[in-house]
């Protein structure tokens, strides 16, 4: 149960952007899976560097997605498809929004696994539907 999502990002990002990924990541909480911090317990975990969540649970949680401000180059979180994959996904659209081309975005699933993602951040931010996966 690999299901994966990477990201690529070309370096540090600057505070203000990274403070209004998390401000809008944060206005998409309460439609969110509860999450946890990196163990599946307690809260997620957003500071001025970083940002640190998982399912919330041990049957909800799966691998730590993180997310730091000051680190470039390729990451990845596998989330095996458990419920907290919605607030991955929704973490990256809202990434990708304000990084552009900074960013890169692939999965192991396709377009359409990104829907209710996409949907979400369109209704609650006023973008994302029109979020696409590189093809091939």
């Amino acid at each position: 149960m690999g299901y994966t999502h990477y990201w690529i990002r070309e370096n540090e990002i600057e505070q203000p952007i990274f403070d209004t990924i998390v401000e809008d990541f944060k206005k998409t909480l309460p439609r969110l899976p509860k999450l946890g911090d990196g163990f599946g317990e307690n809260e997620p975990v957003f500071t001025m560097e970083i940002v640190i969540f998982n399912g919330y649970g041990g049957k909800e949680s799966y691998e730590t997605f993180g997310f730091n401000r000051n680190i470039s180059g390729s990451d990845f979180c596998k989330t095996a498809q458990r419920p907290y994959d919605l607030a991955v996904t929704t973490f990256l659209i809202i990434a990708k929004h304000h990084l552009g081309d900074a960013i890169t975005v692939s999965s192991d699933g396709d377009n359409d696994k990104w829907n209710e993602a996409k949907t979400l951040c369109q209704e609650i931010l006023g973008y994302g539907q029109q979020f696409a996966l590189p093809k091939g």
